[in-house]
Parts: structure tokens; sequence; C-alpha cells
């Protein structure tokens, strides 16, 4: 399961004074002649909000309606009605149509933007942003609506936003920070009573734990959130919780609890409720993912491949394009496994794809957020000079008393001014040299990352040649011909020196790290050496995956137990740990 998976999708639904015994008296009421304006739009909104639970068709049959009569109506606030069809469309998994309804709320907070309204529809549109993965998008509006709740002390909402916060930075892999916000948002929790979503940090709080490799402290966290959900038996963060432990039970041995764990998944899977607030087949999909991956450890082939075709039909129906595909990486290693090498390459393409298009946009968001640092710095660096020129100009003014101090001043400020002008080329001139640095720094990252991928492709294909090569024999004279065919054309592609070239560019930007590396640590497998050289290059967990073609939950179990190889504390950063070798 994916570690964004614990957003709080707290949807700000007005207060409902309808219950279902009551709905027909508001539906009578409705059509009424005798009721005004403003108490129709309210009794839209009461109806909305029961339909919302009971019947998504008729909501929305409720919702264009009370559209078009909000539209004709003045001060009957339209703002909400889009708000409710923004969360009527998450409960029904649709977040690109969620999106298009929270911004049409959005751009009608003209009015009243820092209101108890603006509020909510600030982390519903962020909710939505973050389950597209548009991170940068949504830390902006989180971080607006934050301001606006600490301002009015609504602790309970300033909870939502801590732990949302957290969950962007998780993503990220800024893992001090995330865990910070995540704090701060269970202690928010906790002082407003709010016991439920304070449960939605602590395993938010264990899968930090998790990505740094810390398993005490993620087993302690993790068996925490399952004391406190007793009361909630049936609750979908049980499955979260369920889901962090598989692993783990499975690589202390412990299988026969990993295989009821996954049992309990696919249980509270099948009972999820209706009212669930959030985008419930991203879970429903992500939790039978790791059912799967966790027989393909166990090499039951036949049930992983079933919950693995499971995960995808849901995905390939309504999961957006960037949530977690290491379904397909695991269809690759089945087909792989039972000899059926088209199959296995045709999922692994379609993995390799999707990884591809998730950097590209990475990039683009980090160029992104670079420019805009970047513009910020100009703009500040312009204030501060002219600042400065003011300053000049009130002294010279203050100064020009006689003309023989006039004269006096006048020779100060030309020094001035002439030591001004070389200060200021001086720094020019470093930041000009450390722009430079940084440029090829980023060009030479750039290399690297290019030589790494060369690398990922030679050594699949390599692969595949050696496995069609011993696959011939159980062929004909013109199929095997065909496979001839098949391996020069990979082979004339395929550059054999790529892990060279990156071995080259990487000890260009960084000198001797390999000898010292094996000089501290001699008894490092070459599997190791490289995730060693990866996580210098301050790549994320999920970049590795997509390199060396492994699950991200592979790729966690790896880097702990490098942590345990290299002696390392929990509170000592692996990744700052290498960057100093």
């Amino acid at each position: 399961m994916s570690k964004t998976s614990f957003i709080l999708f707290a949807l700000f639904l007005l207060a409902q004074t309808a219950i279902s015994q009551h709905i027909n008296t508001l539906k009578s009421n409705l059509s009424a002649d005798t009721t005004s304006d403003q108490h129709k739009a309210e009794l839209y909104n009461d109806i909305i909000d029961y339909y919302s639970i009971s019947d998504h068709d008729i909501a929305w049959l409720y919702a264009d309606s009370a559209v078009a009569f909000k539209e004709n109506h003045p001060n009957t606030n339209l703002t909400s009605t889009y708000q409710q069809m923004a969360n009527l469309a998450i409960r029904q998994d649709n977040m690109k149509l969620a999106r298009k309804y929270i911004y049409k709320a959005y751009d009608l907070l003209d009015e009243n933007p820092d209101s108890l309204q603006a509020v909510s529809i600030f982390l519903t549109l962020g909710n939505i942003e973050i389950s597209l993965s548009n991170y940068f998008e949504a830390k902006q509006v989180y971080l607006r609506g934050l301001a606006i709740s600490e301002e009015k002390q609504l602790h309970d909402i300033s909870a939502h936003f801590y732990n949302n916060l957290g969950v962007i930075a998780h993503s990220l892999d800024n893992l001090n920070e995330a865990f910070n916000y995540i704090e701060k948002a269970l202690e928010l929790f906790e002082l407003s009573g709010q016991l439920e979503d304070g449960l939605n940090s602590i395993v938010n709080l264990a899968l930090i734990h998790l990505s740094r490799g810390d398993t005490v402290n993620t087993i302690i966290y993790a068996e925490r959130a399952l004391k406190e959900y007793k009361n909630l038996p049936d609750h979908p963060g049980l499955a979260e919780v369920y889901t962090i432990l598989i692993p783990l039970q499975l690589h202390a041995g412990n299988i026969e609890t990993a295989i009821d764990y996954a049992n309990k998944v696919e249980e509270i899977c099948n009972n999820i409720p209706k009212s669930y607030a959030g985008p419930k087949n991203e879970l429903i999909a992500e939790s039978i993912q790791s059912i799967g991956m966790l027989y393909l450890q166990l090499n039951q082939l036949d049930k992983a491949k079933s919950y693995l075709y499971r995960s995808k039909a849901i995905h390939d129906k309504v999961v957006q394009l960037f949530a977690d595909k290491s379904y397909l990486n695991g269809l690759s290693i089945i087909h792989e496994r039972e000899g059926n090498y088209d199959s296995s390459l045709y999922y692994l393409k379609i993995y390799k794809e999707i990884d591809d298009q998730e950097n590209a946009r990475n990039l683009k968001d980090k160029i992104g957020r670079l420019e805009i640092k970047a513009d910020y710095e100009k703009a500040l660096e312009r204030s501060n000079l002219e600042m400065q020129m003011q300053m000049n100009k009130e002294e010279g003014k203050k100064k020009r008393l006689t003309l023989w101090i006039l004269i006096v001043i006048t020779l100060l400020l030309a020094a001035l001014t002439m030591m001004g002008f070389l200060v200021y080329y001086n720094k020019s001139k470093e930041h000009r040299l450390k722009l430079n640095e940084e440029q090829l720094e980023a060009k030479n990252k750039e290399l690297l990352t290019t030589s790494i991928y060369a690398i990922s492709k030679h050594e699949f294909i390599t692969s595949v040649n050696e496995k069609l090569t011993k696959a011939k024999i159980k062929f004909n004279k013109q199929q095997c011909a065909m496979i001839d065919e098949i391996i020069c054309d990979m082979k004339s592609k395929d550059p054999t020196d790529s892990w060279l070239e990156f071995e080259h560019r990487f000890n260009e930007v960084n000198n001797q790290f390999y000898v010292k590396l094996n000089n501290q640590f001699p008894n490092l497998s070459p599997n190791e050496v490289r995730l060693c050289a990866l996580l210098r290059l301050n790549m994320s967990t999920k970049e590795i995956s997509s390199i060396t073609h492994q699950s991200i939950q592979s790729i966690t179990m790896a880097r702990y137990r490098l942590r345990k190889k290299l002696q390392l504390n929990t509170n000592v950063n692996l990744v700052t740990f290498l960057t100093n070798v």
C-alpha cells in the first residue's frame, strides 16, 4: 500500500437536520409554494447530504436541481452545493470530477476568503490534489487553510491540515518534516477529542518509522493503532495497519501470522461501508495488491496472480495514473517464473513507461518550485537594494550642512560606494560561481540518472536474452531463427558499457566514495554497494524501486538490512551518513 494512503478526507458536509424518517417531509417542504428561497436552499443541502450516503444517483439529481435554483436566486450559497458535489464525486472515486466542482466552489470565495467554509474548501481541495499526486499545489492550499484555522483557533481542523502536510512530506521522502507535522496533528487530535482521526495519524507515524528502517518503533505504533481500533473493528484504517505488519511478520518468519493479517485485510476491504468518506476503490486496490505481493514472496503464484489481477482491474477502472503500480512488476515476475516471457515483458514495459512518466512529472514539479524560489530571491534582492539606496539618499540630505561638510561627505560617499560596489561585485561573483557549481552538479546527476536507466535496460535485456537462449530447445528451427533475430536485434540496441559509464560519472561527482566505503565496510555485497550509491544520490525509495525493478516494499527491507550492516542507530539518517562517507 502506498505510504500516502492515509489522507484525512474530512468532508465538511453542512449540518444534517434530516434523518431517514424525515426525508419525505423535506421533499414536501421543498415543493411547497410558501417556502422561502433561503429555506429551499437549505432544504436542498439537507436532501443532498442524506442521499450522498444512501443513493448517489438521486443525490446528483438534487444537486443539479440545486445549482439551477441557486443560480437564479442570489444569496442562497451556491458555494455549498458545489462543495457537496465535490464530496459526492470523492465518494464515487472520481477525483478529477471532484476537482472540477471544488474549484467552482473555490472561485466563489472572493467575497469571504477567510470564512469557515473557505477553510473546509481548502482542506477538500488539498485532499483532491494530493490524491492526484499534485503535491506542490496541495501543500500551498493546505498552508493557506492552516493559517486561517490557526488564526481562528480551530484546533480540530488544524489537525487535519498538519496530518496531510505530513503525508506530502513523507511522499517526498522528507521524513523528519513528515514526523514533526504528523506528531503535531496527533497532539491536536487528542486535544480536541477526535480519537478516530488521531488513529490515522498514529498509522502514518508507523509508516514513517518503516521508511526509516526503524522496525521497533514501526511495530510499537502499529500495535498501538491495533489496540485503539478494537472499538472500531470494521474501520478501513485497520487494513493499513495489517498491511504495515504483513512484511514485518514475514521477515520475522511468522508466515501464518502474515497470512492471517492478509485475510483480515481482505475481509475489511469486502465490508467497507458506503458512508466511507474517502476514495475507497484506491484503498481496496492497494490492499489487494499487498496481499498479492505477500503470496508472490511465498511463491504461491496462483494466489499471487489472482490478487494482483484483482488489483489491476480496480486500478485500470478508477485509480489515478501515478498511484502505486507495483502490481505490474509483480505480474511480470509471476509470468517470468511461469515461463511466459512475452507476458512478463509486456507488464514490465507498462510498469517502466508509467514510472518514466511519473519521474518526468516530478522533475517538472521540482523545476517549478525552483523557479518560484529564484523569483522570490530576485525580488528580495531588489527590495534590499532599493532600501539601501533610500537610506543613502536620506543620509546625504542630513549631512549637507555646509559646503565643506558636503565635500567631505561626497568623498566619503564615493569611497563607501566604491567599497559597496566591490563587496557587491565579489558577492555577485561568488553567487555566480556557486550557481555554476550547482548547475554542473545537476548536469552530472542528470547524466548519472541516464546511465542508471541504461544499466537497468542492459541488465533486463541480458536476462531476457539468456532466458530466450535457454528456451530455444523447446522450439522448431523456424521459431529458433525468429528468437535469434530478436536476440540479435536487442543486442544491437543494448549498450554493454552502461554500468561502466555510471561508475565513471558517479566517481566524477563522488570522488573516492567506493574506495572509502569498501575500506570501512568490506562485507557489503555488490547489490548493497549499488544501493549505497543510489542513496548517496538522494534518490527516493520509489525512484530506486523503478530503477532496480523491485517493489517499494523490497527496497524498504533492503534499506533496513543495509542499516544493520552499517550498524547505524535509528536516530542516524542513512542518506546523510552515506553523503559523509
